[in-house]
């Protein structure tokens, strides 16, 4: 059988995380990520793991965590330094910044392990009743978290993945990107197809990629065609067909389950956008 060079940072991930605890997450606050060797899945980007879906399952829950995400990098970044901490909900993270030609590139993020004491279940215990989500299902998730004695491994995995981004950014720095979004819109983009269905706003992604929220806006318009409120609006209604096609849960709860507030304002963007009402479009189908 063939055997080809894997040299991109996504297989460079998937080898290190394979069969660990470790989970990596990559910031990017500055669109180096964009080039080929350099691009990695969407699940490097975000806190992903089953934990984290947990913790962010409601929407307090989500607000808590892009908080904290956001004091981090600014710490990083303001700071230029890597430090170590607790996430609100009790898992263990280091975070290194990327820095090349004296600027902050990217953060990285090591961690989803656990305290070896209680702390993590102390802590996992206060969250879920200060933000309304299920603590059985956090403590079930957590349970699956391995711990972790020697932290310095956390900042041993971080650095190592920083030497390899400098390795391909050197590579790739004149290679001319395809993409033909801004990084901070096609991100911009991106969280939002993932996170439709949450309480995402453009302020919040506006902080996480440190822009002013009304130029992102801007932006965002004149490149994607959309506000950023109707792009995430589209992929609700989106999602709320499909659901309407395929299940037979209440109209309220699709409403809810699409990401929108309300029924009346999902009733009347819907059929504004198919020309009927959600129950006559799943009569139809």
């Amino acid at each position: 059988m063939e055997q080809t060079e894997k040299t991109s940072l996504n297989d460079f991930l998937k080898v290190l995380t394979k069969d660990r605890g470790l989970h990596i997450c990559i910031h990017d606050v500055s669109g180096i990520l964009r080039c080929d060797e350099l691009h990695i899945d969407y699940e490097y980007t975000i806190h992903s793991q089953s934990f984290c879906e947990a913790a962010k399952s409601s929407p307090a829950g989500y607000n808590a965590c892009i908080a904290a995400k956001t004091y981090s990098n600014n710490r990083v970044i303001n700071t230029g330094k890597t430090f170590e901490g607790v996430c609100p909900f009790g898992l263990l993270e280091t975070a290194v910044p990327v820095v090349i030609d004296s600027e902050t590139k990217c953060i990285i993020y090591a961690g989803h392990y656990r305290l070896p004491d209680e702390t993590a279940e102390k802590r996992c215990a206060y969250m879920a009743e200060k933000v309304g989500a299920s603590e059985k299902l956090l403590k079930s998730e957590l349970e699956k978290c391995e711990k972790l004695s020697d932290r310095s491994f956390l900042l041993e995995a971080a650095l190592v993945v920083s030497g390899y981004i400098k390795l391909l950014y050197e590579k790739n720095k004149d290679v001319p990107v395809r993409e033909k979004y801004h990084w901070a819109v096609f991100n911009t983009m991106k969280y939002a197809d993932e996170n439709f269905r949450r309480p995402c706003t453009l302020r919040d992604i506006s902080r996480l990629c440190r822009m002013n929220e009304k130029y992102l806006g801007r932006l965002f318009s004149s490149q994607v065609g959309q506000t950023f409120h109707e792009y995430m609006n589209a992929r609700r209604l989106d999602y709320a067909a499909k659901l309407l096609s395929s299940t037979g849960m209440k109209i309220i709860d699709v409403a809810f389950e699409s990401g929108f507030q309300t029924v009346t304002y999902f009733n009347r963007l819907f059929a504004k956008r198919y020309g009927i009402s959600p129950v006559a479009y799943r009569l139809g189908r």
